[in-house]
């Protein structure tokens, strides 16, 4: 099994663009936005995008350790 590590930065750099528009569109609907508040949100869009792109290959790594541990049992 491969593991295809541009997917995983493919679908990661997607969710941090959909996470940033989110946000500055939910900021947009509360008032004003400042360019503190743009760049929390471009900030918040790509730890949340970063934790994807970083957290795939972990569960992924660890679910075959799993399987390999429950068949030699």
């Amino acid at each position: 099994m491969i593991i295809d590590i541009k997917a995983c930065l493919i679908i990661g750099i997607i969710l941090s663009i959909f996470t940033i528009i989110r946000y500055i569109l939910k900021d947009l609907e509360d008032g004003e936005i400042w360019i503190g508040i743009i760049i929390e949100d471009v900030a918040s869009g790509f730890i949340i995008g970063l934790s994807w792109i970083i957290s795939m290959p972990i569960l992924i790594v660890t679910n075959i350790i799993l399987l390999m541990i429950f068949m030699l049992e």
